[in-house]
C-alpha cells in the first residue's frame, strides 16, 4: 500500500478479519488497496422500532375501548372476537402467530450479510455478496448522521450520503431502506469525522498523483513512480486511446440516441439512453462517454458522437466573448484533429472545451476547473489531452 495511506489506516479501527471476502474483492481495481472493511455494529433494534410502537398503540387502544364496559382488555377482545363468524380460538392463535412472526422478523440480525469497504478512492457497501452502493470523494459533503431514539441511547447511528426512506416504493429503497451509507455504526459522529478525513487525504493524494501524472506524460520514456500510474482507456471502435491519472474516480460507458417514448408513442425527439455505466477501472468493450468529478469541484467529461461536429471554432470562440482565456484553432492529438477554447464561467470556473474530429465521428472534451485550483490541475489536463494516441 502507498505509504501515504498507512497513516490514514491508523484512523480506522481494525478490519473485521484479515482478508476481504472474495465477493467484495472482485469489485476492486487491480491497484486499489483496501483501507478498512467491516460491518454494522448493531442493526435489529432499529428495524423493530415501528413494530413495537404499533404494538403499544394496539394495547393502548384495547385498554381505552374496554374502559367503562366492566371487562378487562383481554375479556373485551375475546368478546369482540366472538362476535365474528371465525372461531375465537383460531383468531387468537392466528394473532399470536402473526405477532411473534413479525417480532422475530423485525429483530433478525442481518449484519452477516453486510460488508462496508473503504479503499483509496471510494466507499462501498455490499449486501449478500453484491455491491449495493458506492460513494466517491466528490460527494462526501453529503455525509450526515441519522439516529433514532434508541440510537441516541446506545450511541449507534447511520452515516449516510443519501436518505430515500420516505419513498413509497420499498423495492426502490433496497435492503438498506433507502439509507445509502454505513448503517448501524457505533459512535457515528466519530465515523463521520473519520470518513471526512479519509476524503481529504484521498483528495490530496489524487492532486499529488495528477502532478506526477503530468510529469510522467512529459517524460514518456522514463519510468513513472508507482503512485503516478496512468490508466489508458482504448476505444477500438473509434480507433483512439486516452490516459487518465489512475486515482481519478469516475464512470465510463455507452449512451445510445433513441426517439423519446411517451405512453408507448415514439416522438421525433432524440433522447439518450444509458446502455452501460461502469467504473473507470472496469470499462466496457464499447464506450462513448467518460465522466470524472473530483471532490475539489473539478469535472472532466468526454463524449464521442458518430457524426461530424456541428460546432465550429469561430462559433465557440465567439460565444466565449470577454471571458476568453486562450484558444487554438488547429490542434492535432494523436489521430484526432480539431480545436480548443479556454474561457471562464462567471469568474468561478475555468473551462476548456475541445472538439476533435476523426474519420466520420467527433470527440468533445470539457474540463471544468475551479479558479482556486486551476493552476494546479491544468498541467494534468494538458497531459490528458497530450496522451491521446491512435489505438
Amino acid at each position: 500500500m502507498d505509504r501515504r495511506f498507512e497513516a490514514l489506516r491508523a484512523h480506522f479501527p481494525k478490519s473485521d478479519g484479515d482478508d476481504l471476502p472474495a465477493t467484495a474483492a472482485g469489485e476492486l481495481a487491480r491497484d486499489e488497496p483496501v483501507i478498512w472493511h467491516g460491518a454494522p455494529d448493531r442493526w435489529g433494534l432499529f428495524r423493530a422500532t415501528p413494530f413495537m410502537v404499533a404494538v403499544a398503540l394496539a394495547v393502548g387502544l384495547s385498554v381505552y375501548m374496554s374502559s367503562g364496559t366492566g371487562l378487562t382488555p383481554t375479556e373485551y377482545l375475546w368478546q369482540l372476537a366472538g362476535s365474528t363468524p371465525i372461531d375465537p380460538r383460531l383468531m387468537v392463535a392466528g394473532s399470536a402467530l402473526l405477532f411473534f412472526g413479525l417480532l422475530i422478523a423485525s429483530l433478525r440480525d442481518p449484519r452477516d450479510r453486510w460488508i462496508y469497504v473503504a479503499t483509496d478512492r471510494r466507499l462501498m457497501t455490499f449486501y449478500s455478496g453484491r455491491r449495493l452502493r458506492e460513494l466517491t470523494p466528490d460527494r462526501l459533503r453529503r455525509l450526515r448522521v441519522l439516529r433514532s431514539i434508541e440510537g441516541r441511547l446506545h450511541n449507534v447511528g447511520d452515516v449516510v450520503w443519501a436518505n430515500n426512506g420516505s419513498s413509497e416504493d420499498s423495492r426502490s429503497r433496497g435492503p438498506d431502506q433507502g439509507r445509502h451509507g454505513f448503517r448501524g455504526m457505533r459512535d457515528p459522529e466519530a465515523w463521520l469525522e473519520r470518513l471526512q478525513q479519509w476524503g481529504r487525504a484521498v483528495e490530496q493524494i489524487a492532486s499529488d498523483d495528477a502532478r506526477e501524472f503530468s510529469r510522467g506524460q512529459r517524460q514518456a520514456d522514463s519510468e513513472s513512480p508507482p503512485a503516478a500510474r496512468a490508466v489508458r482507456l482504448s476505444n477500438p471502435r473509434f480507433g483512439f486511446s486516452i490516459a487518465l491519472p489512475s486515482r481519478w474516480a469516475g464512470r465510463i460507458g455507452q449512451d445510445e440516441k433513441k426517439p423519446l417514448t411517451v405512453l408507448g408513442l415514439k416522438l421525433p425527439i432524440p433522447s439518450l439512453d444509458r446502455v452501460s455505466n461502469r467504473p473507470l477501472h472496469d470499462p466496457p468493450a464499447d464506450w462513448n462517454f467518460i465522466e470524472v468529478q473530483g471532490r475539489s469541484g473539478m469535472k472532466f467529461t468526454l463524449t464521442v458522437a458518430n457524426e461530424p461536429p456541428a460546432a465550429t471554432y469561430e462559433a465557440v470562440r465567439a460565444r466565449a466573448g470577454d471571458s476568453l482565456v486562450d484558444a487554438e484553432g488547429e490542434v492535432q492529438l494523436g489521430p484526432l484533429r480539431g480545436f480548443r477554447v479556454d474561457y471562464r464561467h462567471r469568474d468561478k470556473v475555468r473551462i476548456r472545451r475541445a472538439i476533435l474530429e476523426g474519420d466520420g465521428f467527433h470527440v468533445q472534451i470539457i474540463a471544468a476547473l475551479p479558479n482556486h485550483q486551476a493552476s494546479d490541475l491544468l498541467p494534468a489536463i494538458d497531459a490528458v489531452f497530450g496522451s491521446i494516441r491512435a489505438r
